[in-house]
């Protein structure tokens, strides 16, 4: 059995790997992953009722990751650090996007453009259309170069950061763009 709240460092990551880890785990940090089995990996950490929150460092993750946590009712923080999704088509992307911003997280941390890549799609429209609805998310750390591009009217986040540097919308930001003086 793992440690109660490990991480699963630069290997091939299995269902197996997953299933030997502490069922009382909190958190858990994939770092320097991959894996053929992402949707199972997926299914049994959204069966965790204790897992509150999940980190990945440079690791490759298939969409099939996020429909299998889909169903996660307790996860509470994501943070996609240097990972990515593997795609090459714009709609399965948008697809993982939809079903990470499904999840009741209250906090979602993006480290730079790869986390959300989306060959020749409107990244930013995507992600924003979705964010928009995550009733939940009390704290949104993402690139600034999309930062900009939030209406902070349409999210309910009391906190934003944007590489690294924290901001708290007041009302009256909450009106104006991120861009606009």
């Amino acid at each position: 059995m793992l440690a109660k709240n490990p991480t699963i460092s630069s290997q091939v990551v299995t269902a197996k790997t997953v299933e030997e880890i502490h069922r009382c785990s909190t958190s858990i940090v994939f770092q320097d992953c991959t894996s053929v089995e992402w949707g199972t990996i997926g299914q049994e950490l959204a069966s965790r009722i204790t897992l509150q929150a999940l980190t990945f460092l440079r690791c490759n993750i298939g969409k099939e990751f996020f429909q299998g946590l889909r169903s996660s009712k307790y996860l509470l923080r994501l943070e996609l650090v240097h990972a990515w999704l593997e795609t090459e088509q714009c709609n399965i992307a948008e697809e993982a996007v939809g079903d990470i911003t499904s999840l009741k997280l209250e906090e979602l941390v993006l480290s730079n453009a790869r986390d959300i890549q989306m060959t020749g799609c409107q990244d930013v429209d995507v992600l924003l259309s979705h964010l928009q609805n995550m009733e939940n998310l009390k704290q949104l750390d993402m690139p600034d170069h999309f930062i900009k591009e939030l209406s902070l009217s349409e999210l309910r986040v009391t906190q934003i950061k944007a590489d690294g540097r924290c901001t708290m919308p007041t009302d009256s930001q909450k009106s104006v763009r991120a861009d606009q003086p």
